[in-house]
């Protein structure tokens, strides 16, 4: 496993790119490239928080000895079992999509943790499923106007962003009593 630090080194470039693309946004040239590239951007960058909490809660390093289900572990560990016409059992990656997979992490520390529990019917988790069927749209069009993102959109995502980052910074402090630190 690799470890917590060099995760957050990884997604922090992330959260960086995000913020070129508010820039470029702003500085208005080629305006429509940075707001694809913000959209883009902003998913990744909670994709990979996302594995980076997961990759915490298979570690332990986030609830001291768990008793997760074999359910939950699969779905941590990103596995599926199947089984062949030869009875063989395998196991194979499951593809989640990133809303589902957001709920389902949410779900997980919400049982250990009330103060992390989202309210599925709110604004908050609305602009969670705006943002990715806009990128959905974007990475695979059906129309011109999937490709494009509107400013009010762009609002709407940077108000999602804020609780994202409220709600992971909350996880360290509902589990270790303190801010996320790296290390």
């Amino acid at each position: 496993m690799m470890p917590i630090k060099d995760l957050i080194d990884y997604y922090g470039p992330l959260h960086d790119d995000v913020e070129q693309c508010l820039v470029g946004i702003e500085v208005g040239e080629n305006i429509e490239y940075w707001k694809r590239s913000y959209l883009r951007c902003l998913c990744t960058f909670v994709e990979a928080r996302v594995y980076l909490i997961k990759t915490e809660l298979k570690a332990n390093h986030l609830i001291e000895c768990p008793k997760f289900t074999p359910e939950i572990l699969g779905f941590l560990n990103g596995t599926e079992w199947s089984l062949g016409n030869n009875g063989e059992i395998k196991a194979r990656s499951k593809i989640v999509s990133p809303v589902d997979e957001l709920k389902a992490v949410i779900k997980i520390l919400g049982s250990f943790f009330p103060n992390l529990r989202w309210d599925f019917s709110s604004p908050s988790w609305s602009r969670v499923v705006e943002l990715y069927k806009s990128r959905n749209g974007l990475v695979h069009p059906k129309s011109p106007t999937d490709l494009c993102v509107s400013e009010k959109a762009i609002q709407e995502f940077e108000k999602f962003r804020t609780d994202f980052n409220e709600w992971t910074a909350k996880i360290y402090v509902e589990a270790w009593g303190k801010p996320e630190n790296g290390s």
